[in-house]
């Protein structure tokens, strides 16, 4: 394909079909349009930042569909990949799917997720038959309900979004495909299969990242018509990553490896004498040594300061290379030399250096061996049984490896991809600048003339008496519907506390809990007025709320992630290699974040806003520039005093708020 061929092309269908639909290319769309193209006709990668806005979508889409038509065209059976952070992102992307049938009507497309989003219709029968002792009446009920309304579940894909009622987690777990619950003479459709097949025949298809690391890293591909299974011809595959600011922590996540004693247990008693005698009384030991070490639900990191647990690991190690060698050993002469061995150290001081020769990819045997430790390696007493959990810090390998399925090198898309800078950026995704290029789309927005920013002097951001008294004027300024981000429950919960005097008043708090399903959240903010959504975590990204209903962003922290056990390990590793963690990590981090958070407002050309930062190290800390890059074009004031908030009825009046502001058109 040309570019220029493929970019008129493209834009003779967006001033068509979808400018009869409404919708107006923009010209930082465009932008990035032609910059992807130019660079994915020439067989190399790209690194595409744009802001919120942008309209990314329509962009990588079409990419993706002008690939697999043309190639089509030429009776060639290429694919494109798309692959976004979330199942909820992986949905907007489906709706925009029917958009660009219309005007592809010659291509598949196709949604795919992991088999646990699908319905086990099996399962279902199996958990009626025998309910879990679990179950309270309203799950029964549930389950009853289900089964009246599966001729509507056939009807669609068979995915927990797409159920006619709303299943709690509870039943969904016990309802869900498991990955071995249909055979092949099962009564019923295998929703899991199903998606895998219309995945396989789809030329364009969408996944999530977590699917993508695991299918690429252990199953060889990531596109089904890859799978040497198939009987489906594919010429050729290319990756978009949507959201790839995401990408790394999905991959540490899917190869996250999990050891535990009950599972070697079940490996030995399928193992023939003397091995199994022998083993068994290794793992009998290491029961009893693990229990004298730790108490029920106590984790320990394995460091250079746990001799102890270092010492049982390798043990444990050991064990498992010892159980994995005697199975896959046929020959007898091979078998007299494993006895040997492990006789005569009776598995307990083995040299370390015999461990690295045969670790044959065991991770645990990889850790009791290497320094500096390049992973995390917990463990931990979970019900009376020991379990380890292995963490890596890089993913080099497995990154390779995804990349060398594709025919060329992935287009990266993002609104917070360059953090620090091109170089960093290409560093956290592997690639190199002979093969991709970086571009950083500017913003499309009008935030000049659209939003106020406002920087408030505060001693304290942790502080929930001060967070209040600043909050408590920010909030009835706009009548709520008012969005503020937090980096601490406790501090999120004690503000929203002195807050309580706003809810005697008639504000409705919609406070973001770790157990609370985010979209139940929004739901309710949604429909409710005066309301305020207090969010951690999970809603600073993500959420998509256009309009006056959200008017108003409170940034109340710059949001660095807590220093927990894996943020010092992975420090400390950095450090060994000479390298500074917070530059190299903690700090892209926190950025990656904060853009993702200001980005949070301002959904629409039209929305009007204000953004509130009030944390005082945006204006005092060392890295301040880096923070100041990534704010908006558009005029801030510092506030010394509360006393000096805007009046309310001017703004009020400038957003467009009244008494009463529920969306009658928004669908929730």
């Amino acid at each position: 394909m040309e570019t220029r061929s493929t970019i008129n092309a493209i834009l003779s269908k967006f001033n068509g079909t979808l400018a009869e639909k409404g919708y107006i290319l923009r010209a930082p769309q465009k932008e990035m349009l032609e910059f992807c193209c130019a660079q994915w006709e020439q067989g190399k990668g790209a690194i595409a930042e744009a802001p919120t806005g942008t309209g990314k979508s329509f962009v990588y889409l079409f990419l993706a569909s002008q690939y697999a038509f043309q190639n089509k065209a030429n009776g060639v059976n290429k694919c494109a990949v798309i692959s976004t952070c979330s199942r909820a992102l992986q949905d907007q992307v489906e709706r925009d799917f029917k958009i660009f049938q219309e005007m592809y009507p010659h291509i598949k497309y196709a949604v795919w997720k992991g088999a646990a989003n699908y319905l086990c219709v099996n399962r279902l029968y199996g958990a009626l038959a025998n309910p879990p002792e679990y179950f309270e009446p309203e799950d029964m009920e549930q389950l009853q309900f289900l089964e009246e309304l599966l001729e509507e579940v056939e009807e669609t894909d068979g995915s927990r979004e797409k159920m006619p009622f709303k299943l709690s987690d509870r039943v969904w777990n016990r309802v869900c495909s498991n990955g071995k619950c249909c055979t092949k003479d099962s009564l019923y459709p295998c929703y899991k299969k199903l998606a895998y097949k219309r995945a396989e025949r789809s030329q364009v298809l969408c996944v999530n990242h977590t699917l993508l690391a695991t299918t690429g890293i252990y199953g060889g591909f990531i596109h089904p018509a890859q799978d040497l299974s198939s009987r489906i011809d594919c010429d050729g595959v290319r990756l978009i990553i949507d959201e790839a600011h995401e990408l790394l922590p999905s991959i540490r996540n899917a190869i996250n490896t999990t050891y535990s004693l009950s599972t070697i247990k079940k490996q030995i008693s399928r193992l023939s004498e003397p091995y199994k005698t022998l083993f068994s009384k290794e793992l009998l030991s290491l029961t009893s040594a693990f229990s004298d070490l730790l108490y029920e639900g106590e984790k320990v990191v394995i460091t250079r300061d746990t001799p102890k647990a270092a010492e049982l690991t390798a043990r444990m190690a050991t064990l498992m290379l010892g159980v994995s060698e005697s199975a896959n050993s046929a020959q007898q002469a091979q078998q007299s030399e494993l006895l040997r061995r492990y006789t005569k150290s009776d598995l307990k001081n083995w040299e370390t250096d015999q461990i690295a020769l045969s670790s044959g990819g065991n991770k645990l045997l990889e850790y009791v061996t290497t320094f500096p430790h390049n992973a995390f390696l917990t463990l931990q007493l979970q019900n009376g049984k020991v379990v380890y959990d292995y963490y890596p810090f890089e993913f080099t390998p497995e990154l390779q490896g995804i990349y060398r399925l594709c025919e060329a090198p992935p287009i990266f898309t993002s609104a917070t991809l360059v953090p620090i800078g091109a170089k960093e950026a290409m560093e956290r995704l592997q690639v190199t600048p002979e093969n991709v290029s970086v571009k950083i789309i500017q913003q499309g927005y009008d935030y000049l003339n659209t939003v106020k920013g406002y920087i408030p002097k505060l001693k304290d951001a942790r502080d929930p008496e001060e967070l209040a008294k600043w909050l408590r004027p920010i909030i009835e300024l706009t009548l709520g519907n008012t969005l503020v981000l937090f980096t601490s429950y406790k501090t999120m919960f004690e503000t929203a506390d002195k807050l309580g005097d706003l809810q005697e008043k008639g504000y409705t708090f919609c406070i973001q809990e770790p157990s609370l399903n985010s979209n139940e959240l929004i739901t309710k903010y949604k429909k409710s007025t005066r309301s305020v959504l207090f969010g951690n975590v999970a809603l600073w990204s993500g959420i998509d709320i256009k309009g006056s209903k959200l008017s108003n962003l409170v940034i109340t922290k710059l949001p660095f992630h807590n220093v927990d056990e894996y943020t010092k390990a992975y420090s400390e590793y950095l450090e060994e290699k000479g390298e500074s963690p917070f530059y190299k990590y903690m700090l892209p981090e926190m950025l990656d974040r904060f853009k993702q958070g200001l980005g949070r407002l301002k959904r629409d050309a039209a929305d009007k806003g204000l953004i509130w930062l009030l944390d005082p190290k945006i204006s005092t800390a060392s890295y301040r520039a880096y923070v100041i890059d990534k704010l908006p074009v558009m005029k801030w004031k510092v506030l010394k005093s509360p006393k000096e908030i805007p009046e309310p009825e001017p703004i009020r009046k400038w957003l467009g708020i009244s008494e009463s502001l529920i969306d009658e058109n928004e669908p929730f």
